[in-house]
């Protein structure tokens, strides 16, 4: 008599996890896809690629990131997904219900087709098919990025920014706290009181070192796509200070990254002039426990998801992770690299006083998260290369790439690079992710908030 219990209890744990992987898979035929992929860019799982060989991922990665290997500095195992890599299906069925619903306005902010109005709520992607034809793709493909990272309600994370040099090694770090709270898609698909007209929210705030300690940045992005409300709290002053857009460019707090190189790019689509220019095969960077499984979010007791105990960080500069053959102080050691298909996406500045110049966008064709920008300065010339390692994120039946594990900013001009630990630890920081928590709120995204948070 137990022994039929147990088989019963057995068999029905297999048909619901049998139920649960399939309807949080999107592409059933994701294992034979990413078969395909490896023979386009012919490679196999556990292939290691280093400066003996690096002719094999020649044409698999932007021309940087080729010659970092070719120069010895970078060692690329290649890895595989267990799992499928996009967003779930429930995700890519409402999205569908958006086609021909939506156009592009004149400021390139999306519109409403029927009546030409700018929208006061959207829900899932806006432009469920891209047609590479269309001289639109450009920009609708990255409104349906911009949405896609607004699909977990706020987000809430503890990171660090690291300055790493070739020779030195870890030079110094700072660490501090990002909030951001979205209008649109939200996680139940219910709007919520929005009279400020706003389309997100997004505060940063630095704890260490001492010396940055209160020093925080408030944005506010509007509803019909206009430039943002950029302010920021000095804490030696004692002041909020207003700051002109296009700061978004600048350092942010002197390292190798500006403000619009968060989630590979934060700042509004209608900023910028897009064009896609192909789809094709490329290797993106992953963390190698991010392959094996995406990582599950626990359901916190008064609202809200949390993400698991992060794994560790690996990097070049760290005694034990040096190798003498093959390094450079920011090698990152605890990466898989897994091709993929993807968008090469080109955009540049409006704004003629933007810092960066030219910029190519590399976007996983699945999840359109952000894997690459290269970025060439305003003359022309090559500049710097990010690389960005995004989460999977698995929420009850919801799957998506919405927030990252680390970015690697390396300038080619000085050869230093900037790295962002946000899913994982390093030293005695653990850094951890909140999805939809209900601290994050709206009220907290005030000037006079920003001027306390120190206290």
């Amino acid at each position: 008599m137990f022994k039929k219990k147990l088989s019963i209890l057995l068999i029905g744990l297999l048909i619901g996890l049998f139920a649960v992987q399939t309807s949080m898979a999107y592409d059933p035929n994701w294992e034979e896809n990413q078969k395909k992929a490896f023979e386009k860019a012919g490679l196999k799982p556990g292939d290691v690629i280093n400066a003996e060989n690096w002719q094999k991922i020649e044409k698999c990665l932007p021309f940087s990131v080729v010659d970092y290997v070719k120069k010895g500095e970078f060692v690329l195992t290649i890895g595989e997904f267990k799992y499928d890599y996009s967003n779930d299906e429930a995700y890519e069925k409402m999205s569908a219900r958006n086609a021909g619903k939506y156009a592009i306005g004149d400021r390139d902010q999306i519109i409403v087709m029927a009546t030409g109005e700018d929208p006061e709520y959207v829900q899932g992607r806006p432009f469920p098919a891209i047609d590479m034809k269309d001289p639109q793709a450009g920009v609708k493909l990255m409104h349906n990025n911009s949405l896609d990272k607004m699909r977990v309600g706020s987000y809430f994370n503890v990171f660090d920014v690291c300055w790493i040099s070739d020779t030195g090694g870890l030079d110094r770090w700072l660490v501090g706290d990002d909030y951001l709270y979205f209008i649109w898609n939200r996680p139940d698909g219910k709007q919520v009181p929005n009279p400020n007209k706003v389309r997100r929210l997004s505060m940063t705030y630095i704890k260490e070192p001492f010396d940055l300690n209160g020093a925080a940045m408030l944005y506010h992005y509007w509803l019909d796509g206009s430039p943002e409300r950029f302010v920021q709290y000095i804490p030696a002053l004692r002041r909020i200070k207003k700051m002109n857009v296009t700061d978004r460019s600048s350092p942010f707090f002197g390292t190798d990254f500006s403000n619009d190189d968060a989630g590979g790019y934060i700042g509004q689509p209608e900023a910028m002039e897009w064009k896609i220019v192909e789809k094709t095969t490329m290797l993106i960077p992953m963390a190698e426990w991010a392959v094996e499984q995406p990582d599950v979010f626990q359901e916190l007791p008064g609202g809200g998801w949390e993400s698991p105990a992060p794994s560790k960080f690996k990097w070049g500069y760290e005694d034990q992770y040096k190798n003498e053959k093959y390094n450079v102080s920011w090698m990152p050691w605890f990466a898989k690299w897994v091709p993929r298909e993807v968008y090469r996406v080109s955009m540049k500045a409006k704004d003629p006083y933007y810092a960066y110049g030219d910029q190519e966008l590399v976007l996983d064709a699945a999840s359109l998260a952000i894997v690459y920008k290269i970025i060439w300065d305003k003359s022309g010339s090559y500049w710097k290369t990010l690389m960005v390692a995004n989460r999977p994120s698995q929420r009850g039946q919801r799957l998506s790439m919405t927030s990252q594990i680390f970015y690697l900013q390396i300038d080619d001009k000085t050869h230093h690079a900037s790295a962002c630990n946000c899913g994982g630890q390093r030293a005695q920081y653990n850094f951890q992710t909140r999805f939809d928590w209900p601290k994050n709120n709206p009220r907290i995204y005030r000037d006079e908030y920003i001027s306390t948070m120190a206290r």
